[in-house]
């Protein structure tokens, strides 16, 4: 077979050349899978790579640490980013008996229809815990 030897990440694969005779699938499929993990963990001088942080229930602006980049060189950014939150409070003004509960959200708390919420360790009276699905959202 005729094969081009290529070097990626320090590694040595053969590259079939034109009219190479199968089988070489694998081969070509190993490169690929090389190139492309790769081409995934470049990073240019001015990167921030992914990253979380823990921001502390108050309010006010908050410094991400690692989120910075000198303005001499970039021109512009895209932060994507997802907040989440987690409580270990007691809820304690749940009705008891039975019924319906209710628990009232906007889209301010970034909870859309066909969402589920999960509630675990009320330590409430009925118990409130399980997973939840939303099935309407109050504007803000």
């Amino acid at each position: 077979m005729s094969f081009k030897e290529v070097s990626v990440g320090g590694s040595t694969y053969k590259l079939p050349l034109q009219g190479a005779n199968p089988p070489w699938g694998e081969e070509l499929s190993d490169l690929i899978d090389a190139l492309v993990t790769t081409i995934n963990t470049v990073s240019g001088p001015n990167d921030i790579t992914e990253t979380s942080a823990s921001i502390l229930n108050t309010s006010g602006v908050k410094s991400v640490a690692g989120l910075a980049f000198d303005l001499a060189s970039v021109r512009s950014g895209e932060i994507t980013y997802n907040i989440s939150r987690t409580t270990t409070k007691t809820i304690s003004a749940i009705p008891t008996g039975t019924g319906v509960i209710q628990i009232d959200c906007t889209t301010a708390h970034n909870v859309y229809t066909g969402d589920s919420i999960t509630i675990a360790s009320s330590d409430s009276t009925p118990a409130i815990d399980g997973t939840y699905t939303v099935t309407k959202v109050d504007a803000d």
